[in-house]
């Protein structure tokens, strides 16, 4: 969801340079060496950097958090019984979910499932 937003915000920040820049009229190199022209260019720069760093940094935050290994304990209130297993955190889908050892476990709906970090 922050992927999207970044994105649409650079797309308009883009737009917005090319539609505000005049055509047509050449500039000597005196004139485009101006604080203004060349704040504009280098803020333009920094700011779609910036957004670039801030995307690859959640990118790279959402794919290590999704492989931490966490501990899934389900128990079943009718026996009393609950067994433990080690977990990527990107393997639990909905009532599905993939050990670390390769193991497909399927919840029903009265075991409960406890989800914690080691």
């Amino acid at each position: 969801m922050l992927t999207k937003i970044l994105l649409t915000l650079m797309v308009l920040i883009i737009a917005w340079h090319f539609l505000t820049r005049k055509r047509g009229v050449k500039q000597s190199r005196q004139t485009m060496i101006t604080g203004q022209s060349v704040l504009k260019r280098y803020g333009i720069i920094g700011l779609l950097s910036l957004l670039l760093a801030v995307g690859l940094g959640v990118s790279v935050w959402h794919w290590y958090y999704g492989y931490q290994v966490v501990t899934v304990t389900i128990s079943t209130p009718s026996t009393g019984h609950s067994e433990t297993f080690k977990v990527r955190r990107k393997d639990i889908e909905g009532n599905r979910l993939a050990t670390i050892d390769g193991l497909l476990i399927r919840v029903s709906d009265q075991q409960s499932v406890t989800v914690s970090a080691q």
